[in-house]
């Protein structure tokens, strides 16, 4: 008796995009979708997650997965048979610098940096990235 594969194979839509009438225009549609590559936050595959855009109406969908852009190419390829329009994004989430590390660690210092150890305020005022509008006026605070 043959061994199993030991991965399952690829998942696709086994439709002909010729006699999918394309979706109208909705006011509404999903960008911030993550698929079963953002590891402990997503579980749908992009066949499952195309399908579900495509039945709900959207002419669009996006993905953004946690700092990968592996299910990029799947949602792409899926996305186009039904003739919805794939939307590229990625969720980014950065490590703190290493002097930050070094000078702010999980437990408390046993011993404290010595006074003339400088701490440039750069370094250690965010660990975020933080996206602003260009005009001053609708930034937020």
């Amino acid at each position: 008796m043959p061994d199993a594969p030991l991965t399952p194979d690829k998942r696709t839509l086994q439709l002909d995009p010729d006699g999918i009438a394309p979706p109208l225009h909705a006011a509404f549609v999903e960008l911030g979708l993550v698929s079963c590559f953002s590891f402990l936050r997503g579980a749908s595959d992009a066949v499952d997650l195309v399908l579900a855009a495509y039945e709900r109406g959207y002419d669009a969908i996006g993905i953004a997965d946690v700092n990968s852009m592996a299910g990029v190419v799947r949602l792409h390829t899926e996305a186009k048979t039904l003739k919805l329009r794939p939307v590229i994004g990625c969720r980014t989430s950065t490590a703190p610098l290493t002097t930050c590390d070094s000078l702010h660690p999980p437990y408390p210092l046993l011993h404290p940096p010595p006074a003339t150890h400088s701490i440039h305020p750069i370094h250690c005022s965010t660990h975020h990235l933080r996206l602003t509008s260009a005009t001053p006026s609708t930034a937020p605070p």
